[in-house]
Formats: structure tokens, sequence, C-alpha cells
């Protein structure tokens, strides 16, 4: 079943014969939405969909060099900083954001099991376990509770004022949607 196309009007490798950034983004963002394989083992990418122009890789290529952060080493496609839950690769929903900013945004769900985000049990202790992710890759252990409900408030609270540090940090180096949508992450404790 073919589901995107490539006109040829950029070369999928670059001169030096590497393949084109765009290229693998693309390819990559097709697979996720389309390759069943794959989303069995990363079930948040089943029923993502892709844009009619974001599926002809000319369309996308040209997207791609418009955008800040495409041109930057360790930036990736992504599809729900802009709209928490988004399941559309498109124009108007992605942006390249550096890898541990999308890291930081990750609910680890296979992690966690039946716990709130940021929440997991520990049996060794009988106590629920609260981390957060930097937004530069490293998980951070925010306590030990009793309940699932005081650690994932403990959770919040850190995760919230990592997004404000974030904000500064990256605020000139990426697309302001972005640091808009940091100002305005939301969870809830059925995440």
């Amino acid at each position: 079943m073919k589901v995107g196309f490539n006109d040829h009007k950029y070369s999928v490798n670059e001169i030096n014969g590497k393949q084109r950034k765009s290229y693998g983004a693309w390819k990559n963002m097709i697979r996720r939405c389309f390759d069943s394989k794959l989303q069995e083992e990363y079930p948040t990418y089943k029923g993502c969909t892709i844009s009619d122009s974001f599926l002809n890789f000319s369309y996308f290529h040209e997207w791609c060099e418009d955008q800040i952060g495409y041109k930057e080493k360790g930036f990736h496609l992504d599809k729900d900083i802009l709209v928490q839950g988004n399941k559309i690769y498109g124009k108007d929903t992605c942006v390249f954001i550096p890898n541990g900013l999308n890291q930081f945004l990750v609910n680890r769900i296979n992690f966690r099991g039946g716990n709130p985000v940021g929440v997991s049990f520990s049996k060794r202790n009988g106590l629920f376990h609260s981390r957060v992710n930097n937004g530069f890759g490293k998980l951070l252990h925010v306590g030990y509770f009793e309940n699932k409900e005081d650690a994932f408030n403990a959770y919040k609270e850190k995760k919230m004022a990592i997004a404000l540090e974030l904000i500064s940090h990256y605020e000139g180096s990426v697309d302001e949607r972005v640091l808009v949508s940091l100002s305005n992450l939301s969870f809830s404790i059925e995440d």
C-alpha cells in the first residue's frame, strides 16, 4: 500500500550522498502512522494520521526548510507539543524541537503501568515513586510517597517548575509556539 509520494523535485540525498534530514523525518513520520508492528511496540502512534500535504515529500521538504530548529543538530519533528494529545502530522501541528525537550513531554505509559503520569510503584519499598525528565534527557527523582495522588501532585509541581526553566533556556532557539505550549502545559491524574 503506497501512502506517501515523492515527485522527485528534491533528491532524498544531499550532495555528499548522506540522506536528507527531511527525508528521514518524512519516512519516520509515515512509518509511525502506517506500520502496525511499530504501533504495537509504541502504542502512542496508534491512530496517528498525516495531512495530505505532508504526504508529498517535496511539500514536506520545503516546509522543513522554513522551520526553526530544522537545521539544528539533535532537533526532531514533533506533532504534539503545540496541541497536547494531537494525532495529526501537519503544517499547523508540527515543529522541530530538541530531543531532550521531546523526552520531557513523553508520558512513559509503558513504564508506569496503571499509575498516573510520572508515578510508578516500587515493590522494593512498597511506596509510589515520582520521577520527572529534566528536559535534557536525565530522569530526576522527585520522591517516594505513600499514595499515588501525593506522588502525582509532587510530579506535577516539579514538571511545571522545569517547564518554566525550559522556557527561559530555549527562548530564541525554538519556535515561539513551543514556549507558549510549555507555559500552558496541564496534567491530569487520569493522563
